[in-house]
């Protein structure tokens, strides 16, 4: 069985390895993943803009996007790791 996640001290911060791919997420990284993991969520992505997550499934996200007329299927990991979404505030 695999291990959900893996502790490392770097340079004075703490990430976690993701079991699923190996890459890292930082605390805060993990923490913007947390509060995104919400059906209702507003969002904005830096290139699909302002948009509402309609849907979860894992680390999936359906997100309806204001200038798209069909929603997107997006990984909320991978679109955090590489800063491409933040919450709306």
């Amino acid at each position: 069985p695999k291990k959900a996640s893996k502790t490392e001290q770097n340079s004075g911060f703490t990430r976690r390895k993701s079991a699923k791919n190996g890459t890292f997420l930082t605390e805060n990284d993990e923490e913007l993943l947390n509060s995104l993991m919400q059906v209702g969520v507003t969002v904005k992505h830096k290139t699909f803009g302002v948009g509402n997550i309609i849907y979860l499934n894992g680390s999936f996200a359906e997100i309806k996007f204001d200038r798209y007329p069909v929603s997107k299927t997006l990984d909320l990991r991978t679109c955090v790791m590489n800063k491409l979404i933040t919450l709306r505030g």
